[in-house]
């Protein structure tokens, strides 16, 4: 009986981060800046890279759904 605080998905995106960022490091999507510090902190821990993506407020506006918290389409 935990309580969840933060939920991450890693997920492939149809390849659109490796045509961005090459085939060794992720692409992070958040607009929290905590967040990305923790994730960031993790990635130097293990090894694993990865980097900040923009959030620009114009793409919330193409997310936003009727059924769930955002669409991804």
């Amino acid at each position: 009986n935990r309580v969840l605080t933060k939920v991450i998905d890693l997920a492939t995106l149809t390849g659109a981060c490796i045509v961005a960022l090459g085939p060794s490091i992720a692409g992070i999507f958040t607009p929290s800046d905590d967040l990305a510090k923790e994730v960031l902190a993790a990635s130097e821990i293990s090894g694993e890279k990865f980097w900040r993506m923009p959030m620009e407020d114009s793409y919330w506006e193409s997310m936003k759904s009727s059924v769930a918290d955002m669409v991804n389409t």
